[in-house]
């Protein structure tokens, strides 16, 4: 795999876990979030957050450390997990 390659999987794996938890736990996570999901380290992730803002795909709220949201995403954070597809 090239350092290009890799980089681009390394942006959808922080991209995916971004979605995946807010689909699991209805709220926006943070890097440690991240982290968990993907077995990166924070200066990598941030990376990869910074590519993905860019390319409008998150949209990040400075100085919330759960200020990551997916964009285009609608979820409603009130709803109870049981009407998520199974």
């Amino acid at each position: 795999m090239t350092p290009a390659t890799r980089g681009e999987e390394n942006s959808k794996r922080v991209f995916k876990a971004v979605i995946d938890h807010w689909l699991e736990d209805r709220c926006p996570p943070t890097v440690a979030d991240i982290e968990a999901r993907t077995g990166l380290t924070k200066t990598p992730i941030d990376y990869h957050l910074k590519k993905l803002e860019a390319s409008g795909k998150i949209r990040r709220r400075p100085g919330r450390s759960r200020g990551i949201e997916p964009v285009g995403l609608h979820i409603s954070i009130k709803a109870d997990k049981s009407d998520l597809p199974q």
